[in-house]
């Protein structure tokens, strides 16, 4: 039976705090469900399955996580700094990128999301190791069979976001955005080529499809986008060393 999940690792940016609000805002019908950055997946986990649902990332990292959550039948979670949560480790897994068995691939991809700075996967998390505060990934462990039945109805790729507008546009197709933002913060840089919102309101422009986009509130974006439905969502922002900070985003639909 289906269920409503968190997200099982974490990601910067993520819409934990306002998924609830976010998916209000989907229409009613729609077969194709397609995320065209979907990072941890929370809305994906939140909400129904559709007849179709399609999950994409340009982070290869995130779309092995994505793929092996789906098929492995057991996960190592020994990420504790009691365990194997070392700097020799971090910087080891960091460098093996061609991680052929699953098991494995999830091993490294799970060891640096829960052990890096903000969940980059390219920095390490504190300077003294005895210091991380490592997720004993208590979801993951409890839902594991949830993800995977979720994961198993859905079509996994790692292209780029224009691609897939393109393969999937119909009438009857739903497209969800959280791209990365137009005023990036330094501890979001994930490596990946930049996408600007002039970029985005071009692929948005000729859809068949619906879609719905998070994104940062400036006037230069409600400038783009004036010509769809604005509203402005609260949420909080976790930022190092001043706790959570109330900020203003913005969601964007056709």
């Amino acid at each position: 039976m289906e269920k409503s999940l968190r997200p099982p690792f974490s990601r910067v940016g993520g819409k934990s705090k306002i998924a609830d609000k976010i998916i209000s805002k989907f229409p009613e019908k729609y077969k194709t469900y397609v995320e065209l950055f979907v990072g941890s997946g929370t809305i994906f986990f939140k909400k129904p399955l559709s007849e179709i649902n399609i999950l994409n990332d340009l982070d290869k990292n995130i779309y092995d996580m994505m793929r092996d959550l789906a098929v492995v039948d057991k996960i190592d979670y020994s990420f504790s700094p009691e365990t194997n949560a070392t700097r020799e480790n971090f910087v080891r897994l960091l460098g093996e990128k061609d991680i052929q068995d699953p098991n494995e691939r999830l091993y490294r991809n799970l060891f640096l999301n829960k052990n890096s700075f903000c969940a980059n996967m390219i920095k390490m998390g504190y300077k003294k190791p005895e210091s991380w505060k490592t997720s004993k990934m208590t979801l993951l462990k409890k839902d594991l069979q949830n993800y995977q039945f979720k994961l198993g109805k859905a079509t996994i790729l790692n292209k780029d976001f224009r691609d897939v507008i393109n393969e999937y546009d119909a009438e009857d197709t739903f497209f969800y955005l959280d791209p990365p933002y137009s005023k990036n913060l330094k501890y979001w840089n994930y490596g990946l080529p930049f996408i600007t919102n002039k970029e985005l309101a071009t692929a948005l422009r000729t859809i068949k499809g619906k879609f719905l986009m998070s994104y940062d509130d400036t006037e230069e974006n409600r400038e783009i986008f004036k010509d769809y439905h604005i509203e402005e969502i609260k949420t909080l922002y976790a930022v190092k060393s001043k706790g959570n900070k109330e900020v203003g985003e913005i969601i964007i639909y056709n």
